[in-house]
């Protein structure tokens, strides 16, 4: 059988993210209610954080500050760390449902979405993390997955269980409006993200 490093996650992993500061530097989040700092280059875990009481069904570095960290969980909290800590300072903001997906706003990355099971899209502002800032209905099923257009401000995509994507204009929240709609005919949808260099252009 193959073996596992020193550290390892001692059930499914659920989440990933690189660091977009530090190359080397990978998250992952696991059912085993933990999240945990990799090195890829050593394949040595540097941290493990145990903020969570529930499996880790998200982790999300910030844009731009290379030592933060979103997490969510289905203890129904997301979790906001500094990768420097122990993790025992970790903000916890309480959201309605478990999460399915989370992002940051590449225009403003001091709000990070996260969506859930319950159709509910939930916006968390990290300089006011005692509660969310605002949520709105987006889908009568879960959303499985959200993303934001890296090349035209506001535009969030949302993509759900109900079969459809839904784009929304954020920037007049705390209501987004829906500016388009789209029943995809494939069944639950459970991933939907922009591509790249082209501002309209997504695949779910």
């Amino acid at each position: 059988g193959m073996s596992l490093k020193p550290g390892s996650h001692l059930d499914a992993v659920m989440a990933l993210s690189w660091n977009k500061s530090y190359r080397q530097a990978l998250a992952s989040g696991s059912a085993d209610n933990s999240v945990k700092v990799w090195d890829v280059t050593n394949q040595a875990c540097l941290h493990t954080f145990s903020h969570h009481r529930d499996k880790v069904q998200c982790v999300s570095g910030h844009p731009t500050n290379a030592w933060m960290l979103a997490t969510g969980s289905f203890d129904q909290t997301v979790g906001l760390l500094d990768c420097r800590t122990d993790g025992s300072t970790a903000a916890s903001i309480g959201i309605s449902a478990d999460i399915e997906d989370m992002c940051w706003d590449p225009f403003n990355t001091n709000l990070l979405y996260a969506s859930m099971e319950n159709g509910t899209v939930t916006c968390v502002d990290i300089r006011q993390t005692s509660s969310a800032m605002f949520s709105f209905e987006a889908h009568t099923e879960g959303v499985a997955s959200i993303s934001f257009s890296p090349l035209v401000p506001s535009m969030l995509v949302t993509a759900s269980a109900d079969q459809t994507v839904k784009v929304w204009d954020t920037s007049t929240a705390p209501t987004p409006q829906c500016v388009a709609y789209k029943s995809m005919g494939v069944g639950p949808l459970f991933t939907v993200q922009y591509y790249p260099d082209q501002p309209f252009l997504m695949a779910a």
